[in-house]
């Protein structure tokens, strides 16, 4: 005849700690915006929702051939409709009316492989141009809000565009804007968490280290590393 198991209190409370930990796990959704994927038409969400203002470029002004305008970025951290904890990137193009062309395309740069959820907000601001699609490149760095139809026309504003991510800090980067000509403007992106960048140098200076040896015992470099 089998002996019922029984459980220590604390093994009880590890396995209901484990539980409850799969349970959480299991509700947070995965990145909306993969690496060489694309939103069509994009979700429309009420985000970003409360957090600080990490950094605010302002109206930063832009001048192509066939139009000018302002991009205004923000990097907003504890923006509770994060599923990744991390930090909220928002831009908002404005077309001047004095342009002789509309805006077709906004490309942002720097989001390497962080896990991203891309939207616009349609409240914000009123009456803002909703992208029709945006695309992630395939190496996932450099992503895209298209405005085809219609495209952001002289005198209108886009919706406000959201980008939530895990990167824990920023850097200032460039946003492409596109149609009959383009131009490049400041803006905001992830940065690398300063641990990787530490891993990533004192590999290299490993590395110099190894070659510095080998010059020093009067060992010639592989040909491969010449």
């Amino acid at each position: 005849m089998s002996r019922p198991i029984s459980l220590h209190r604390s093994q009880f409370l590890l396995l209901a700690l484990s539980l409850s930990i799969i349970r959480t796990q299991a509700v947070v959704p995965p990145p909306n915006l993969l690496p060489g994927g694309v939103l069509s038409p994009p979700p429309a969400e009420a985000s970003p929702v409360g957090g600080s203002v990490v950094f605010n470029t302002g109206p930063v002004p832009f001048t192509a051939g066939t139009f000018s305008g302002t991009l205004t970025s923000e990097a907003i951290a504890g923006d509770s409709s994060n599923p990744w904890g991390g930090l909220t990137f928002t831009y908002e193009i404005d077309n001047f009316s004095a342009s002789s062309d509309e805006i077709a395309r906004m490309t942002v740069s720097s989001f390497g492989l962080f896990l991203t959820d891309a939207s616009y907000n349609s409240t914000t601001p009123v009456g803002g141009l909703a992208p029709m699609s945006i695309t992630r490149s395939a190496n996932g760095a450099v992503l895209g809000f298209n405005f085809l139809v219609p495209s952001l026309s002289p005198g209108s504003a886009s919706a406000l565009l959201v980008i939530q991510t895990d990167s824990p800090s920023f850097v200032h980067t460039g946003a492409s804007l596109i149609d009959g000509s383009s131009t490049t403007v400041n803006s905001l992106a992830p940065v690398p968490e300063p641990s990787t960048l530490c891993l990533t140098s004192l590999g290299l200076l490993g590395l110099l280290g190894y070659r510095w040896q080998r010059r020093r015992r009067g060992l010639r470099p592989p040909l491969d590393s010449r």
